[in-house]
């Protein structure tokens, strides 16, 4: 408590409550949080940093690890400063316990991938009969790979609406013409209860589409870095870039307007600018 009031004087209120926060979630009321300071070794800090990063099964996110990490990585500064306080203020004789605590590395930044519509005809040349179609429906809904792979035939409404269900729970978005005939021709008259993308006739798994890309990547001769996931970052950019208000965007994506501006925010620019050379005011 003695950091929050310290972070609400120097820094304001803001700064206060996401230090508050951080502990409330982390420290308070945790066996880490009973630890007496004289007591605290650098094995209980690297122990309850570590714990921080779990990554549910099925989240097919392959940023996710990155993003926690990074989240920690936060945490953990947040509670070195708490504990450079104690010391400067007396309450322990040394730092070296947390000193000796890094943070992770080299996950400060997502990795975006982008593919050219070239690159994007050549990855799906490459691929397998069962993946092109999946490859197709990435790039023309822009959710992710796992609420595709568990749409169900009965989810597909003729009108131009897909129900999915993924980590932010269930949504319906509308989709193109285009997408829809490509996910009328997948489900074809199977019964409600069957996948729409299916693999041998069956729901496709987060690790056999990891497998399929990667080998349709190695012989369109694309990075190493392309994986499903960056089709979802490919859509996201081209309805941005093609004049959708990111409000709608992250409807449809599933998302935040804040993860869309925080990650697509130089495209929102680049697509207003343009729309500023059009208006003629003098």
């Amino acid at each position: 408590m003695r950091y929050v009031e310290d972070r609400r004087k120097e820094k304001g209120e803001s700064t206060a409550k996401d230090a508050e926060g951080r502990f409330r979630r982390l420290v308070y009321e945790k066996s880490f949080g009973r630890i007496k300071l004289a007591a605290l070794r650098t094995a209980h800090i690297t122990d309850w940093r570590n714990a921080q990063v779990v990554i549910e099964e099925d989240d097919d996110d392959p940023d996710t690890p990155r993003r926690a990490k990074d989240t920690t990585n936060r945490s953990l500064a947040t509670l070195k400063a708490a504990l450079n306080l104690a010391y400067r203020m007396g309450l322990i004789s040394s730092t070296a316990q947390w000193d000796r605590v890094e943070a992770f590395k080299g996950v400060g930044q997502r990795r975006e991938v982008s593919l050219t519509v070239t690159e994007r005809r050549k990855l799906i040349t490459a691929a397998s009969d069962e993946l092109k179609p999946f490859i197709r429906a990435m790039l023309l809904t822009g959710c992710r790979p796992g609420e595709l792979a568990n749409a169900l035939v009965g989810d597909l409404d003729p009108v131009g609406l897909l129900a999915v269900t993924g980590k932010t729970g269930r949504r319906t978005i509308p989709v193109s013409p285009e997408a829809l005939n490509l996910l009328k021709i997948c489900a074809g008259d199977r019964p409600a209860h069957e996948p729409i993308l299916t693999q041998y006739g069956l729901a496709w798994t987060r690790f056999e589409w990891r497998d399929a890309i990667q080998e349709a990547r190695t012989a369109a001769c694309l990075s190493d870095s392309v994986v499903m996931y960056s089709l979802r970052h490919v859509a996201i950019s081209e309805m941005l870039v093609s004049g959708i208000d990111p409000m709608s965007v992250a409807k449809i994506a599933g998302t935040s307007v804040e993860m869309i501006s925080r990650h697509y925010g130089h495209l929102i620019k680049e697509r207003i600018v343009e729309q500023l050379t059009k208006v003629q005011v003098l």
